[in-house]
């Protein structure tokens, strides 16, 4: 997630709150939270938890368990989430400082298979869809 980082900590708490909200107080619980399919897809998406935990990042190896986690990574770090896809729990939020910045480090990065752009202001979602390439796009 590439968030301004004007809003990123209002987007972190509404976030935590929706994982509550729809997984409980404890997700290891919740009969609707699946667990990583092997061993050793346990142990690849575990190694990606890395950094600054913002929630999650509990684990259980032998019912291969993953918390839904949030980690906090930088623009200039080559964090291992942001490196290939997860296929797991684990989400990986960018504040920047501008449109533009957020636009920059898209494409100095391998084409995204899809980007999701959340914004009200018609002007922003074109200059995204302009300005980067992608799979597929989907707007709100």
């Amino acid at each position: 997630v590439l968030v301004h980082e004007a809003v990123a900590e209002p987007l972190i708490a509404a976030m935590k709150s929706a994982l509550t909200t729809f997984l409980g107080q404890n997700p290891k619980e919740s009969p609707d939270f699946g667990r990583i399919i092997n061993a050793r897809h346990f142990k690849r998406v575990v190694a990606l938890i890395d950094g600054e935990v913002l929630c999650g990042g509990d684990r259980d190896e032998v019912q291969r368990y993953i918390a839904p986690t949030l980690i906090r990574t930088t623009l200039d770090a080559k964090h291992k989430a942001m490196q290939d896809e997860i296929f797991g729990p684990v989400l990986p939020i960018i504040a920047v400082p501008s449109l533009d910045v957020g636009i920059e480090y898209i494409n100095r990065n391998p084409k995204p298979l899809a980007l999701y752009i959340f914004s009200t202001n018609s002007q922003t979602v074109k200059n995204v869809i302009q300005r980067t390439s992608s799979g597929g796009v989907a707007v709100n």
